[in-house]
């Protein structure tokens, strides 16, 4: 039982990790094409 925790919870804080930063990106990524098309159009 200890032994598959203390394999499980490196995994479970990875894919956490890999979440966070893949919406970090997703985020930034979307924020930079919202740029791109917003800026010749002054709203």
């Amino acid at each position: 039982m200890e032994l598959r925790l203390r394999i499980v919870m490196p995994l479970a804080k990875l894919s956490m990790e890999l979440r966070l930063r893949m919406s970090l990106e997703l985020c930034f990524h979307i924020v930079g094409e919202n740029k791109e098309h917003n800026e010749p159009i002054k709203e």
